[in-house]
């Protein structure tokens, strides 16, 4: 422990020292070291052994994790008992496929339009991953068909006493989690790309994950219960027939 402190020793090889002693699973080893890993590029330093180590934590089983939230269905969902501000959030949760603390930082400013035919939704800043770019373009959703008159007519009264993250999650039947409805949503639009409905770069888009793949590694993760339909998507299928 004194060994890493000492000035000698570089910055990255401190990093990797302190994550490995932290008592927590490699999935949270591996995004303290992917974070750090930034961090230390981004002031320059060499960061060759980190790398080295987060190839390892990989190569461990670090990516895949521990346990999957069970995907909730908007049936499920529609007949929650709650107040009204929860049930909004939570049905706005489902038509933006977002995550309970995604919708829960939502402000008045967030809603960019609100009719019975649509509700313009931007999450600007307020997603984990665009707090510091609030311009990317998965940040922005237009919400239309089921549920969309309901969302317009209750959201200014809902806004009036908008539900925390604690307060939505806690009417959330158990087994199910705040990633749930992501996770629903997830295998809904994914199926939806595979009966050919949606093109299937929509999928990531509509899920707020930056991929340059209409399927990437963080998409594939949250249809890890139906890869049969992300198989699908992918369209390999058109290529194995000339096989």
């Amino acid at each position: 422990e004194e060994a890493t402190l000492a000035p000698q020793i570089a910055l990255q090889t401190t990093a990797a020292i302190m994550i490995e002693k932290k008592k927590v699973t490699i999935q949270t080893k591996l995004t303290y070291a992917k974070n750090l890993h930034t961090v230390l590029r981004s002031l320059n330093n060499d960061v060759t052994i980190l790398a080295h180590y987060i190839a390892g934590l990989r190569a461990m089983g670090a990516e895949k994790p521990i346990n999957q939230a069970k995907p909730i269905s908007k049936e499920i969902l529609l007949a929650i008992e709650c107040p009204l501000p929860v049930k909004v959030a939570l049905l706005l949760a489902r038509k933006t496929a977002s995550r309970v603390d995604e919708i829960a930082r939502l402000k008045k400013e967030s809603f960019l339009k609100l009719s019975p035919e649509e509700v313009i939704v931007d999450f600007a800043d307020r997603t984990k991953k665009s707090r510091g770019k609030p311009f990317l373009p998965e940040n922005l959703c237009v919400v239309t068909g089921d549920l969309t008159s309901f969302l317009c007519e209750n959201i200014p009264a809902a806004l009036e006493d908008w539900p925390k993250q604690s307060q939505i999650q806690k009417h959330l039947p158990k087994p199910y989690t705040m990633h749930s409805i992501k996770h629903g949503c997830a295998i809904a639009l994914i199926e939806a790309a595979a009966n050919g409905l949606i093109e299937p770069g929509l999928v990531p888009l509509v899920l707020k994950h930056q991929s340059k793949q209409p399927l990437g590694p963080v998409t594939l993760r949250y249809a890890a219960g139906r890869l049969d339909l992300a198989a699908k998507v992918l369209r390999t299928q058109d290529a194995t027939r000339h096989l």
